[in-house]
């Protein structure tokens, strides 16, 4: 494991969390939502139907040894703040779960960078000054993952504090035919589709309990954070040979795969009016092109702007 993550895991779980008494960062960030799943009541249930399962860390140290054999995958570009949150509140309680981490910013922005290198600093890194794409992009993490199950984020969700990495890897090993496992709360897809999805009826997984979908349409596969066999990508990729993410969902279902849902859930959404438009490929090439044939400074212009900047 590497050892900020283990440092980052640590942060906050040397002592069981306090029953939250502040309101949900859905109110506080100003969404107009109540989200029962993730007050103190739902919060302490999930905390009792999962305990033989994992306590917290500071109750159960050997918490930290456990292989999983899963790495992060994480796409980011052109939203630091948000970025940061999603670390924030990832890592110190699931940090400890990840062999390794990889980050792509397909933006290329320093500041993007930044954030990952103070939060994240042994990550490995792929920051794009020419944009591959959003599916090139994901693409080129996953063929540089060793184990078998990524974790595939993205920078705009907020989770909240509990180790749900050990549930949802319960569930992908004891279920069949499953394509990921999300455990996104059912209020933020309400607030998504403008009305509540329709689920089956919850069944016991290990020691906590999932839920697949009842309605048709969406049912294979999405980019939402979720736990991911990469054997899954391995079957149908690369993602770049589809025109988009409704395809890759169209392709999964097509192999008789689907993803599941955890419950209660622990993640949210933060990016709502903060959309990072996909790169296409074509605008890619665009772009580099450009970038060539921008004229280049002179060596004397280079030296000259290197004296200034160390002048004192």
């Amino acid at each position: 494991m590497r050892p900020e993550l283990r440092a980052a895991s640590g942060l906050r779980c040397k002592r069981r969390p306090p029953t939250r008494t502040t309101p949900h960062l859905f109110e506080s960030a100003g969404h107009p939502l109540k989200n029962r799943e993730s007050y103190s009541g739902e919060w302490r249930h999930f905390c009792q139907q999962h305990k033989p399962l994992i306590r917290f860390a500071g109750e159960n140290p050997r918490s930290k040894d456990l292989n999983l054999g899963i790495s992060l995958c994480l796409t980011a570009g052109g939203r630091p703040d948000l970025l940061e949150e999603t670390l924030q509140t990832l890592l110190p309680y699931n940090g400890q779960f990840f062999d390794h981490a990889f980050v792509t910013n397909d933006r290329g922005d320093p500041e993007t960078d930044s954030v990952v290198r103070r939060l994240l600093p042994s990550a490995t890194l792929l920051s794009h000054s020419v944009p591959l794409g959003h599916h090139r992009s994901v693409d080129e993490m996953y063929a540089l993952v060793q184990t078998p199950y990524i974790f595939h984020c993205e920078d705009d969700w907020a989770f909240d504090p509990v180790p749900f990495i050990p549930i949802a890897h319960a569930a992908i090993t004891s279920a069949p035919n499953i394509s990921h496992v999300s455990m996104r709360q059912t209020e933020s897809f309400r607030r998504h589709y403008g009305r509540q999805r329709e689920f089956s009826d919850p069944v016991p997984v290990g020691s906590g309990h999932m839920r697949r979908l009842a309605e048709a349409g969406w049912r294979g596969y999405g980019f939402n954070p979720s736990l991911v066999p990469k054997s899954v990508w391995q079957a149908i990729g690369p993602f770049a040979k589809y025109a988009d993410e409704g395809a890759i969902n169209n392709a999964v279902e097509a192999i008789g795969l689907e993803r599941v849902f955890v419950v209660p859930g622990v993640y949210y959404h933060l990016g709502d009016g903060r959309h990072v438009t996909d790169v296409h490929p074509a605008t890619a090439v665009a772009i580099a092109e450009q970038q060539q044939q921008q004229p280049q400074p002179s060596l004397l212009s280079r030296i000259r702007r290197r004296l200034l900047a160390i002048a004192p």
